[in-house]
């Protein structure tokens, strides 16, 4: 009896604190019913297909259903600031544990529909080819660009050729050529994302590959609704 005494004592501190913390910072935001979660559809992309608008749809039920668990759990807890009761603080405090269970759980279930919806998606898109352009004075020449898979947390693996065209730019390294840096832009040429790709092909090789992958879950999946193409630099 002892015990649940402190930890009851314990539990109050916490809702006492987390209280301050929610009047400092204004409180908690609002969410819809949990009976009724409307999830928007997203456009399709031209390259990556349904997958970034799949992300999206992951990440706004995520949101949902954690402010569904803050405004249900900031319920209970003025309950327990009412009641000096620990017996009841401890019901309370098994409660909030229950709705935390619950939201794991729904979550869960959104990360294995999500992934369900990629695995079915991603066989139309392994070997798509990927729109690119190259910046003028580069020391290499991009001859393909494809798709070769897509993790289920939406990380699209990307496989390039390339063929030197400016040996002298590439007398400088020693054993592998020099890193490969690109663009993600938007349809309005604007840029996502920027990534440099270490370069692990060695100096006299004949297959000229390089692999990197583009996080399509950048910005919840909005960031890659509008992806159009890849731009690379003359960088060494």
């Amino acid at each position: 009896m002892k015990k649940k005494s402190v930890f009851a004592t314990l539990f109050c501190a916490g809702i006492f604190a987390t209280s301050l913390i929610l009047t400092s910072c204004g409180g908690g935001g609002t969410s819809s019913s949990s009976s009724s979660v409307k999830i928007k559809d997203y456009p399709e992309n031209e390259i990556f297909g349904k997958i970034p608008g799949i992300l999206c749809q992951f990440f706004e039920k995520d949101s949902i259903f954690e402010s569904q668990y803050d405004k249900e759990r900031e319920k209970i807890e003025e309950k327990a600031y009412k009641t000096k009761n620990q017996d009841e603080i401890l019901k309370l405090y098994e409660e909030i544990e229950k709705l935390s269970d619950e939201r794991h759980n729904k979550v869960e279930k959104a990360r294995e529909e999500k992934r369900a919806a990629i695995e079915k998606e991603k066989a139309a898109l392994i070997g798509k080819s990927i729109p690119f352009e190259m910046e003028e004075g580069a020391w290499y020449e991009i001859t393909n660009l494809v798709i070769t898979d897509v993790n289920s947390d939406g990380t699209a693996l990307i496989t390039g050729t390339f063929k030197v065209i400016n040996e002298e730019r590439v007398k400088k390294a020693f054993f592998s050529y020099p890193s490969i840096f690109c663009s993600c832009l938007d349809s309005q040429g604007n840029v996502i994302c920027e990534y440099c790709n270490s370069n692990t092909v060695k100096k006299g090789d004949e297959n000229l590959v390089f692999k990197t992958g583009f996080s399509l879950f950048r910005d919840s999946g909005k960031a890659f609704l509008d992806f159009a193409k890849v731009r690379f630099f003359n960088k060494d």
